[in-house]
This record gives structure tokens, sequence and C-alpha cells, in this order.
């Protein structure tokens, strides 16, 4: 595993802090920007903003695009 997909709630708390960890700890960093929310907007926005200085940021759109593009290549 050197990847991990990080969803969940408080995005500028919980999320945040588990991108940070997961960082620290050499784990690449993908955050799904509409599987995660916050108290409001502004805070999620806020989270989001943080985390994007240790990862990505996509869509589960996004992301499962890029799993599938992944998986054609392989097989």
């Amino acid at each position: 595993i050197d990847t991990l997909v990080l969803t969940g709630v408080w995005t500028n708390v919980c999320v945040r802090s588990t991108a940070s960890d997961a960082l620290y700890h050499g784990y690449n960093v993908i955050c799904l920007s509409d599987g995660t929310t916050s108290q409001d907007d502004e805070m999620h926005v806020a989270g989001l903003r943080d985390i994007a200085l240790f990862g990505k940021i996509m869509t589960v759109d996004e992301y499962k695009a890029r799993w599938l593009a992944t998986q054609q290549q392989t097989a």
C-alpha cells in the first residue's frame, strides 16, 4: 500500500490530520472532495485547501475514472 484515498467528516480537522500524518509516514494522499464534509462550506473549502498541500484533491468520479484507466492498462 502506497496511497491512501481519504473520505470522511470534518474535512478541516479529522481528514486534514489524517492527510498530514499519511504524508509524514510516506504515503501518497488523495482526498475525495465530494466524499468529505465539514460543519459548513467555508470550513470544507479551507480543509481542502490545506489538504492540497499534502496530496491530490479529486472528486469520486475523477478517482473512479483514474482507477479504471489503470486497471485497463494492466489488463
